[in-house]
């Protein structure tokens, strides 16, 4: 993970980003196909509410990811950092021709409890390391809810 990570590095991890993004941008080509067609006056509004109702799903999916982002952008600048075991590396199909990473890992919190995590879908270049089970990574967790965690990547003494 380098230095210049922003919301949107985090938000994109999230399952929600590339759908909420999708619906938002086709809720929007409903509205103005819609607004097009209402300024014609031959048309019902049937298309403008089915594009604003996919607006708003796009929205909400959209919201939940930035949200997401933030709290996770928050942890890796604040969180108590550690070193943690690679459990599974998981390739999901997200599309046709499309797949992505996720890194599951075990790390202990504060407390010396056991705790589990996972990347959230990897960018290219951070899935490319050729991580597997029991491969040593760096976590950074919150201090006050040690549940939440996000995946750094390689050590910095690595």
């Amino acid at each position: 993970m380098k230095g210049n990570a922003s919301v949107w590095t985090f938000a994109q991890r999230s399952r929600q980003a590339a759908p909420g993004l999708g619906f938002l941008s086709l809720g929007l080509l409903f509205i103005a196909i819609a607004a097009k067609e209402l300024f014609r006056r031959d048309s019902d509004r049937w298309m403008a509410y089915i594009g604003l109702f996919i607006l708003l799903l796009g929205a909400l999916l959209a919201r939940a990811s930035w949200r997401r982002g933030k709290r996770q952008l928050r942890i890796a600048r604040e969180g108590i950092e550690t070193e943690a075991t690679v459990t599974a590396v998981d390739e999901v199909r997200v599309a046709r021709a499309w797949t992505k990473v996720i890194i599951g890992y075990s790390y202990a919190d504060q407390f010396g409890r056991t705790r589990q995590g996972a990347s959230g879908y990897l960018r290219n270049d951070e899935a490319n390391w050729g991580w597997k089970p029991g491969d040593r990574g760096a976590v950074r967790f919150d201090a006050e809810n040690p549940v939440e965690s996000v995946w750094m990547g390689r050590p910095a003494r690595a």
